[in-house]
């Protein structure tokens, strides 16, 4: 929280959490820590480094948050998840010095997605094979503009005659709505508020509209898909715009800023993907080329190292 007192509490919260953390460590004693880049693992890592025992952090994103920006610069090793635009995490002095402590790993995606995006299509409500599908997500926590702009659009597509249909995740929150909205469009339609097996979802889409998590962008690679981003304004060091970007330098996504998008600006461009199925492959390919298939083996081995090397 900004503000005085904020960062007062911010201060006690975290001095009770390393703390802690010693004595967590001092019982255990770990052969290794292993975080992911959120505040909430920065006090085990920052016991962890003091004390000597190695540390792995990996970031998701193409730009290192706060936490694994310190890490790194006391001593962790880190691995992480995206090709990064602007090249943060290579760039340290420490890593210069020590370029072993860092390796590019992908991010790791569940076995069932891959398995999903292997197996036959799945039949889901209401949709027709063959019929070109658009996949809307705004990743875990749903995203209220394409809620908004993505249904008027798709009805302004079908108007024009254009055979589509689509899967929408919404979100908490914006499920009914929605598939009313598609109801009265008369646009086919599934649309769930979450879904866990999301490799199933995949496997429909001939193009995406989505957020640009770093978990998000790793599916897409891992589909093969062509995609329209539209990255969140507010996420902390606009990393979603530099996870975008990692596709988009790439000749693997159109980028659209949240502030540009509206109705007419969405049905351009689905109408130019939709319509070229030559771009769609072209971006499909670039997309997978990006992919990790084999993330979760990189950075198990990449830990492995970390512990021998200390040993």
């Amino acid at each position: 929280r900004r503000g005085v007192w904020g960062w007062v509490q911010c201060a006690l919260i975290n001095l009770r959490g390393v703390w802690d953390a010693f004595r967590m460590v001092r019982q255990l004693r770990p052969r290794v820590i292993v975080g992911f880049g959120g505040y909430v693992s920065f006090p085990l890592m920052i016991a962890g480094v003091c004390v000597r025992t190695p540390v792995v952090v990996h970031e998701a994103n193409a730009v290192a948050g706060k936490t694994v920006r310190l890490l790194v610069r006391l001593g962790a090793w880190l691995a992480y998840g995206l090709e990064s635009c602007h090249e943060d995490f290579r760039h340290a002095r420490v890593l210069r010095l020590h370029p072993e402590r860092v390796r590019m790993t992908g991010n790791p995606i569940r076995r069932q997605f891959w398995a999903d995006l292997a197996a036959p299509l799945q039949p889901l409500p209401h949709l027709t094979e063959g019929v070109q599908t658009v996949l809307v997500t705004g990743g875990s926590q749903g995203a209220r503009r394409l809620n908004q702009v993505v249904p008027d659009a798709l009805a302004q597509l079908r108007g024009e005659g254009r055979q589509v249909q689509v899967i929408h995740v919404t979100g908490e929150g914006g499920e009914a709505d929605v598939r009313e909205r598609y109801q009265r469009a008369g646009v086919p339609a599934f649309v769930v508020a979450f879904y866990e097996r999301m490799g199933v979802l995949y496997r429909w889409a001939d193009v995406v509209v989505a957020r640009a998590g770093a978990l998000t962008v790793s599916e897409i690679c891992a589909r093969g898909v062509a995609s329209m981003l539209v990255p969140y304004p507010h996420a902390t060091d606009d990393h979603q715009q530099a996870n975008a970007a990692v596709l988009a330098e790439r000749g693997g996504a159109v980028v659209v800023e949240d502030s540009e998008l509206d109705v007419a600006v969405l049905v351009r461009t689905l109408r130019e993907l939709l319509s070229d199925s030559a771009r769609r492959g072209a971006m499909g390919a670039r997309a997978r080329a990006q992919a990790v298939p084999d993330a979760a083996e990189r950075l198990i081995k990449f830990v492995e190292e970390c512990v021998e090397r200390r040993r």
